[in-house]
């Protein structure tokens, strides 16, 4: 029989490695095989965006594209049958009228198709793949690689006669699999690399999946099998896929949250069981001859179908029986009778005497198909006294899936208990153990054990997974890019180094031999059943070594999970067994996990503060550079000044100690080790060159673990003043030759910050001046610094830019003084500072009575500390106070002088407050005020003592030390209170009936000393009047008590620090009044009163919607009616919480009284609260249904469930139009651009030769056939648009649809040609067969030349032509002249694009239209759209669209007569779309330049484009060969980006540069060796198609 064969070879280039290869063969025995072979590196970059792009490609290519897929899936979810539609039959069949048979003959055909096939194969090398979704500009992507993939599809065929596929195997070996995440440009690797096998086995029987016949749905095994898997597990990692989601969910158009579940599906699954629930029964399977008995077989071997294999026991594997079945049955009886022992080897043994005390262990073990393994069912003894009879679940009671078993190969072990044979042999009985190995042979047993069996489809899982990996790693990481930013606040005076790692591994979680086997049941409900087993162990990171230290020892668990899901409920009942678990947890691995919980709640909070790892943060606070490291190791970090390091031991083998060197000085000269594990501060000194430099340092807690290592000099200098200074530091230094030396030190010094410190020692560092930073002033008077001891201060004149002097103090300070550590610290600060706490500025006058002078300056206010300008140390100052430039300034002066600091009391200088002082510009100092005007929600018991300063005047002014040490003068100016109104009405104070002022919201005031108590009043406009609270009076009495016994109705006493309660009530008439609450706390602040006034209530909305309320207040009696009606209801709005930041509180204004009433109402009982809540902006107030229920609002119900109607939200849908026009021109578009060819063409030689002497008939000998060789010497650059696709398609539509019209004549002469078909065997059968069509085509009998073949004795053959003859003596009859036809090419390239006409007013198109219809005439092109429209369709007789050219058309001057039969077939017969593409494609109107088409006429979109390099096709036919060769080297697929937008209005064509964005590219393969060139890209060969068997390969380099 013939023998068919596609195969795909690789190139002619010897060495070369193909890239694809595609290979099929076929002959009747055995079926087509398929290999596809990539051998040559490859990158695809995918994305949602070109997703878009192909598809509105292809839909505008192919119209019904998008319509057969809408089509389709709004079809496929109405496909829901009801019970009664779906039967069943007495087999257990399953039949579904209408859609089952369809759905059956679909598949049918794909398998009978399938079934051609026997084996498929892929092979390839590299491959990139990068996936995106939507242009977004942190670029997310993930990114998967792998260096080789192979796979392997075996399928196994039925009987040719149904076309059905047995089974199917599917192998796939992946190799070097790697994912990535990429966020800004930036790749991370997810999980990989590693390599795994996966392997897929389907087979078509019946199951509980599909318990049909049919067998259309497979049943599934997969197993997949891997090594060592790392996944890794960081913020970035989060980040990307979170918005890779994001951006997918956006896409789609759909909420993640919202999930339908598929009820068709459940309404079709629930009667599966009872459709399969039929079970077929077998009683007594072995021994009823049905099964074929194989003895002695081989070890190997497993029993086929219906055969029991009987294995004898030797020393290594004991007895068993075997037997199969062809389905997987499960057994409903296991029944052993007393099998006779075998006794007589040993005659010694009598089992007169043993009795039942001899036994055979044995145990009923069923194959796991999914485990490949055997496992144990039951264990039973067999006796030769006794029957035994194995207990099994009963098919028919038994509800629970997991107790029965369905297997097809089952086996008896023989001796399985070898623990029982050695008691049995111990006992005495000499030779007992040697004979129990011997007692019960196999074949004995069979013939004694009945086995009953049944079957049903619900036995049997539908689908098994198996997952086997060696290892797998979760590595958690930290990835500091995606974590705060902000400086920490502990480290604020040191500037980090950034010399952390961007990623930090810190904890790793391992499974050692992961197992995980799942087998599912979807009969009915859906039943699932899964088995786990691995080793776990976990390590994480010890930041102070980083070394990976185990907190939790290795350990095993393995457990088992079953899970039922009905459409009632969903069950779940699992087992988990764990060894002992060790965990081991210190400081260390506390701090570790605290910091990477820390870490993982920074995630997208840049704001946040940067995280402090390690546990030393070594900061350097000189004015030199630093190197320091580990001793006994080679370790030297580099610290500039002024930064910090995050360090961690180099080596934990090593001494941890550090030393330091100046990295200024030279050569290293490291200092002595030292320790900073103990706090403490000590010295290091470094000798170099005659001098000595001191490092102070000092080892500070930062926390119980982390700590603080400050390196400085023993000179510091720090400023108090407002303004920036330039620093002069004179050194005397003396060198090894004992000559001294002056240098000069300029630093700058900003304002309220310290320098670093300096190296430098008290006798070096001997003279300081200063300037004002910015301006070219002199320098102050120099400082003698060993003139000045501890605690002196002097004052520094520094001369200012408008000529006069600053004056400033300079204070020395001591730190250690009597230890080695000694550090001399400076302080530059202001004679005087004034602070104000005046809610508003005032204007401070300071006058020098004794000079004359009186200097204005503006106090800002609010607690803010200002220095006195224009002062002088040692003269008095008198200060008045203006509160606005139209005010008089105060009649009472207040002096001040420097000598006032003398009188102040202060305790003796220590070292903590010069510590203090110190800490304050690190910035550790955590003793902070509360910002103006000390408010805070927190209680604060430092200041609970603080006593009111004065209350019964207004204002006071104080005179303090400003710091401690420092003689700084501090002059603060107190109101007796401050009144804060945090509510959102404007209030009023009425002091009795007298107003006293108004205080706006938000607003904070100084009250006028209260006399009488104060009431708050509102202003209500619907009434014309304020509305007034009760009177609060204030107790400044400390012995009084803090609530006195006054009337509810009368006054409300309020103490210094207390709290009291106020409503106002506003309107008169019933049903239309409100309720404000307020809230009225006191605290004393700095000697000031601080009453504060705030609305009761606060909401807060922590959702992402905008949420509308109505707070009403109901009295009891209210709420016994059936219906509330509110005639006036105010409506209040709450934003929507932002993303990653806190909801904001807002308070409740006022609430709706649903009753009138007096005052007293509210005493007993109180009216309730109730929220009513809205979703839609345009909510009314009478309209119930759009509002919630009311919400109670009370203490003992904190959490309420509260369901808010949506409302009218709908918006009003778009609607559009669709005017059709009359086109009124054509352009002839550019196809193909011009190009060079160059042809050579060669005829056949031919030459006549007699046959023989004897006879005078000549032959025709072929020397050579014909060559054509097409060499295109240019680019072949192809454009294509939208519309000559459509063109093309409808070309094609109607050619075959004429094709399929048959005229009658040929119909009346085909039935009289079958009615004189000769019988069949007969030599014109014969002929007609081999012959086929009567014509003069390839192989044809009617050609006037036939080739033969004439084979000569020397073996070597040639061709000549013959005479046809009417006797077909050769069945494969070539009778053509052989030719070769080859075809080169540079480039060819394919552009696609749509043209679109633009957006154009009717006059200018209507305008265009008239001048080219003078132009062309009446043409086919000018009709009007109500004669088009009334043109009858075609008609099967009139000619195609195929013979209509544009030189037709061009010529088409005279009008074409409708109805009638024409030469041509016009564009008027064709429907509108057809109309506008042809006119598009085959216009009349020629295009000036190419590409150009005039402004604003088309809307230029270009799609996809596509170039290919070096093409090549050889084409050679031959009598004995034949081959067709199809290659090229290079391919490149790109598109245009998502934005693009054609700037040119006139441009028609696109460009090569309008395609950046690239979808496919290659790269070159490994050069071969010998040639030197690259291998093609794809090579595409046919051999042998004429004479067989045919050879088809196809490779991809």
């Amino acid at each position: 029989m013939n023998r068919f064969q596609f195969c795909v070879p690789t190139f002619r280039v010897h060495g070369v490695k193909s890239f694809f290869t595609d290979q099929l063969g076929s002959s009747p025995t055995v079926n087509t095989e398929v290999n596809l072979e990539l051998s040559r590196p490859w990158k695809v970059n995918l994305s949602l965006v070109k997703l878009d792009q192909a598809t509105k490609f292809f839909k505008s290519v192919l119209p019904r594209y998008g319509s057969e897929i809408t089509s389709k899936a709004a079809v496929s979810p109405e496909t829901v049958y009801s019970k009664e539609e779906m039967l069943t039959s007495a087999s257990g069949v399953r039949i579904e009228p209408g859609s089952f048979t369809e759905r059956t003959m679909d598949q049918g055909n794909i398998w009978k198709m399938m079934s051609f096939f026997q084996k498929f194969s892929i092979h390839t090398a590299q491959v990139v793949v990068a996936m995106e979704a939507v242009p977004h500009p942190d670029k997310p992507c993930i990114l998967a690689s792998l260096s080789s993939l192979k796979g392997i599809l075996n399928i196994k065929a039925g009987p040719k006669s149904t076309g059905m596929i047995l089974g199917a195997t599917f192998a796939l070996q992946l190799k070097d699999l790697l994912v990535k995440t990429c966020l800004k440009d930036r790749t991370r690797a997810l999980i990989g690399p590693f390599c795994c096998t996966l392997q897929l086995d389907a087979k078509w029987c019946r199951h509980s999946g599909d318990p049909d016949p049919h067998h259309s749905v497979p049943k599934m095994l997969v197993d997949l099998k891997a090594g060592l898997i790392q996944i890794f597990w960081g913020q970035e990692h989060l980040n990307c896929l979170n918005l890779l989601h994001e951006l997918l969910q956006g896409y789609l158009g759909q909420d993640a949250k919202s999930q339908t579940s598929d009820h068709t599906q459940q309404s079709s699954s629930a009667i599966g069981r009872y459709q399969a629930f039929k079970t077929e029964h077998s009683s007594d399977d072995l021994r009823t001859g049905q099964f074929q008995y194989i003895q002695d077989a081989d070890v190997q071997k497993l029993p086929s179908i219906f055969e029991v294999v009987f294995y004898n026991e030797t020393d290594d594997r004991p007895g068993m029986m075997m037997w199969r079945y062809p389905e997987p049955r499960v057994l409903t009886l296991v029944r052993i009778n007393p099998v006779p022992f075998n006794t007589t080897e040993d005659p010694d043994i009598s089992t007169a005497d043993l009795g039942d005390v001899l036994q055979v262990p044995c145990s009923l073990q069923y194959w796991d198909e999914l485990q490949q393994v055997f496992v144990d069912y039951r264990e039973f003894s067999l006796s030769e006294s006794k029957a035994c009879e194995l207990q099994l679940p009963n098919v028919t009671l038994t509800s629970d899936q997991k107790e029965l078993i369905a297997s097809d190969l089952w086996r008896i072990v023989l001796n399985s208990n070898q623990e029982v044979t050695e008691e049995l042999s111990s006992d005495g009985e000499s030779g007992s153990q040697s004979v129990c190995d011997q007692l019960v042979s196999p074949m004995a047993l069979a013939a004694c054990t009945r086995v009953d069996s049944c079957f049903a489809a619900w036995f049997v899982p539908s689908f098994g997974i198996s997952l086997q990996f060696a290892q797998i790693e979760l590595h958690l990481c930290h990835h500091l890019d995606q974590l705060g930013r902000a400086h920490p606040s502990c480290l604020q005076a040191f500037i980090p180094d950034r010399k952390l790692p961007a990623e930090q591994e810190y904890m790793i979680v391992s499974l050692k031999s992961p197992n995980v086997y799942m087998w599912q049941w979807s009969d009915g409900p859906v039943y699932r059943e899964l088995q786990f087993s691995a080793i776990a162990n976990c390590k994480l990171l010890e930041y102070r070594n980083l070394t990976m230290t185990s907190i939790l020892k290795p350990f095993i668990f393995h457990g088992q999970v079953v899970i039922s899901n009905s459409c009632v409920e969903q069950l779940m009942d699992g087992n988990v067994f764990v060894d002992p678990v060790f965990i081991s947890v210190g400081q260390h691995a506390v701090h570790s996990l605290d910091i990477a919980a820390r870490a993982w709640r920074q995630n997208e909070h840049p704001e946040a503060e940067e995280l402090v790892f390690s546990h030393f943060v070594i900061c350097n606070d000189t004015q030199e550079t630093l190197r320091f490291g580990q001793v006994d190791t080679d370790e030297n970090v580099l610290l500039a000044s002024q930064h910090s390091h995050q360090y961690s031991w180099r080596s934990h083998k090593s001494p941890q100690l550090l030393h330091i060197c100046i990295e200024g000085w030279g050569n290293w000269r490291w200092s002595e080790p030292f320790s900073v594990d103990n706090i403490g501060t000590f010295v290091r000194s470094i000798q170099y060159k005659g001098r000595t430099a001191s490092l102070i340092i000092k080892v500070q807690p930062l926390n119980s673990v982390q700590k603080q290592i400050i390196i400085c000099g023993r000179q510091a200098i720090c400023s108090y003043l407002n303004l920036d200074v330039e620093l002069k530091v004179v050194q005397h230094c003396s060198g090894q030759d004992g000559r001294e030396s002056i240098k000069e030190h300029l630093c700058c010094l900003p304002l309220n910050q310290k320098i670093p410190s300096f190296v430098l020692e008290n006798t070096e560092f001997t003279e300081l001046c200063i300037r004002v930073m910015g301006n070219d002033t002199d320098w102050s008077p120099d400082v003698r610094l060993e003139t000045l001891q501890s605690e002196d201060s002097t004052v520094i004149q520094v001369p200012n830019s408008n000529g006069s002097m600053l004056h400033v103090w300079c204070t020395c300070l001591n730190l250690d003084v009597k230890s080695p550590v000694q550090q001399r610290v400076l302080f530059l600060s202001p004679l005087f500072v004034m602070r104000s706490h005046l809610p508003d500025p005032i204007i401070l006058h300071v006058e020098r009575r004794s000079l004359g002078l009186k200097d204005p300056q503006v106090i800002a206010g609010k607690g803010q500390e200002d220095p006195l300008q224009n002062v002088e140390p040692e003269v008095v100052h008198h200060l008045t106070f203006q509160a606005r430039e139209e005010d008089e300034a105060s009649q009472c002066a207040v002096p001040i002088s420097t000598v006032l600091i003398k009188q102040i009391v202060r305790g003796p200088q220590s070292d903590c407050t010069v510590a203090k002082l110190l800490r304050e510009f690190y910035n550790m100092d955590t003793d902070a005020r509360n910002p103006w005007p000390y408010i805070t929600k927190e209680p604060d018991s430092k200041n609970s003592s603080e006593l009111l300063a004065q209350w019964d005047s207004p204002m006071q002014v104080k005179l303090s030390a400003w710091k401690p040490c420092l003689n700084t003068l501090l002059v603060e100016l107190l109101p007796w209170a401050l009144f804060v109104n945090e509510s959102k009405w404007d209030l009023w104070l009425f002091e009795g009936e007298k107003i006293v002022v108004q205080v706006p919201a938000g607003k904070v005031i100084v009250p006028p000393n209260f006399q009488e108590p104060f009431q708050i009043g509102i202003y209500w406009a619907s009434t014309n009047t304020v509305h007034k609270s009760t009177a609060v009076r204030l107790v400044h009495d400390v012995t009084s008590p803090k609530w006195k016994d006054y009337p509810v109705t009368d006054v409300i006493t309020l103490d210094e620090d207390g709290i009291a309660d106020a409503d106002v009530k506003l309107g008169t008439f019933p049903d239309h009044q409100k309720l404000c609450q307020f809230c009225i706390s006191s605290v004393v602040r700095h000697g000031i009163q601080i009453l504060l006034i705030e609305d009761k209530t606060v909401i807060t909305n922590a959702t992402a919607h905008k949420i509308y309320y109505r707070p009403m207040l109901v009295f009891p009696e209210r709420t016994t009616r059936k219906e509330v009606h509110v005639v006036e209801s105010s409506v209040f709005s709450l934003s929507p919480a932002r993303a990653h930041s806190p909801a904001m509180p807002s308070s409740i204004p006022c609430w709706d009284l649903l009753a009138g009433g007096s005052q007293a109402d509210f005493t007993a009982p109180l009216p309730q609260k109730y929220l009513l809540l809205g979703y839609s902006p345009h909510v009314g107030i009478n309209s119930c249904h759009d509002w919630s229920l009311p919400t109670i609002i009370r203490q003992d119900f904190p959490r309420q469930s509260v369901a808010v109607p949506l409302g009218d939200s709908g918006e009003s849908g778009f609607c559009s139009s669709i005017r059709r026009h009359q086109e009124r021109r054509a352009i002839l578009t550019p196809v193909l651009t011009d190009f060079s060819v160059r042809i050579t063409a060669a005829p056949a030689i031919l030459f006549t030769k007699q046959v023989s002497p004897e006879n005078t008939q000549t032959e025709e000998i072929i020397v050579c056939g014909h060559s054509l060789e097409v060499n295109v010497t240019t680019s072949l650059d192809f454009f294509l648009s939208v519309a000559q696709v459509q063109l093309l398609q409808e070309l094609i539509q109607v050619n075959m649809h004429e094709l399929e019209l048959v005229d009658p004549t040929t119909e009346n002469c085909q039935k009289e040609q079958n009615k004189t078909t000769p019988a069949e065997g007969s030599p014109m059968d014969t002929l007609s067969r081999h012959s086929g069509a009567q014509d003069s085509g390839i192989g044809s009998d009617s050609a006037r030349i036939r080739i033969v073949q004439i084979e000569q004795q020397s073996g070597t053959s040639h061709h000549r032509l013959a005479r046809p003859s009417r006797q077909s003596s050769i069945v494969k009859n070539l009778n053509f002249i052989p030719f070769d036809i080859f075809v080169t090419a540079s480039r060819i390239s394919l552009m696609t694009y749509s043209a679109a006409d633009s957006s154009k007013s009717r006059s200018q198109q209507e305008s265009q239209s008239q001048k080219v219809s003078d132009k062309l005439g009446r043409s086919t092109l000018n009709r009007k759209s109500m004669e088009i429209d009334g043109v009858p369709e075609n008609k099967s007789g009139q000619p195609g669209i195929a013979v209509l050219t544009a030189e037709d058309l061009l010529n088409s001057n005279p009008p074409l007569s409708i109805g009638k039969v024409t030469s041509h077939l016009s564009l008027e017969s064709l429907h509108t779309p057809s109309r506008s593409s042809a006119r598009q494609a085959l216009g009349v109107t020629v295009v000036r330049q190419p590409g150009r088409r005039g402004t604003n006429d088309l809307q230029l979109e270009p799609f996809v484009y596509l170039v290919i390099a070096q093409p090549s096709l050889l084409v050679s036919c031959h009598h004995r060969k034949q081959m067709v060769d199809l290659s090229f080297f290079d391919a490149t697929l790109k598109a245009v980006p998502p934005d693009y937008k054609c700037l040119d209005p006139g441009k028609t064509l696109p460009e090569a540069l309008d395609y950046s964005v690239f979808w496919l590219q290659t790269v070159a393969g490994d050069v071969d060796l010998k040639a030197g060139i690259p291998p093609p890209l794809i090579s595409f060969q046919i051999k042998d198609f004429l004479n067989g068997p045919g050879l088809l390969k196809g490779m991809l380099h």
